[in-house]
């Protein structure tokens, strides 16, 4: 989180970014254009179900390490194991 924060105040995205700690499932996803995950396969089934109801067309959800089993990434990073996802 700090430096997620302190690299928003260096490029000077404060109007643009907001980073959120919280637990997943108690966060309204409804205005985010960007979701970024780090999550695990068990959890993965109850994540996929939320971002399917609750984002916008054309929301990226960025995911690093695991997949999202049953929607297919955009783009892929397989060297860092990055997976883009077009909602």
């Amino acid at each position: 989180m700090l430096l997620s924060r302190i690299a928003i105040k260096r490029y000077k995205l404060e109007q643009k970014v907001k980073v959120i700690r919280a637990n997943f499932f108690n966060v309204s996803l409804e205005d985010a254009s960007v979701v970024t995950l780090y999550q695990g396969h068990e959890i993965n089934k109850k994540i996929r179900a939320k971002l399917a109801s609750e984002l916008r067309s054309g929301t990226r959800v960025v995911s690093y390490r695991f997949i999202l089993d049953g929607w297919t990434p955009t783009k892929t990073n397989d060297d860092e194991s990055i997976y883009l996802y077009v909602v």
